[in-house]
């Protein structure tokens, strides 16, 4: 289970107001993790807002099963 850091299931990034500074650094921390995904080939099948849990460490990427391979698609 990802959590916030209170322990609580961490919201997903729509659900979430963001300072400018903080959405510029997740917004850089999403960008990288795309790059990483593409670098091994793979597309995130429903890259948004609804599929990036907000952690006590940062964005966490979900529902990758619906990654796609990137040279097929």
């Amino acid at each position: 289970m990802v959590t916030d850091a209170e322990g609580r299931p961490a919201p997903r990034l729509n659900d979430v107001d963001l300072t400018p500074d903080e959405a510029r650094t997740y917004h850089l921390a999403l960008v990288r993790e795309a790059v990483r995904m593409l670098c091994a080939g793979l597309v995130h099948g429903d890259y948004s807002e609804f599929n990036v849990l907000l952690s006590k460490d940062g964005p966490v990427i979900i529902d990758l099963p619906q990654a796609v391979q990137a040279t097929s698609n």
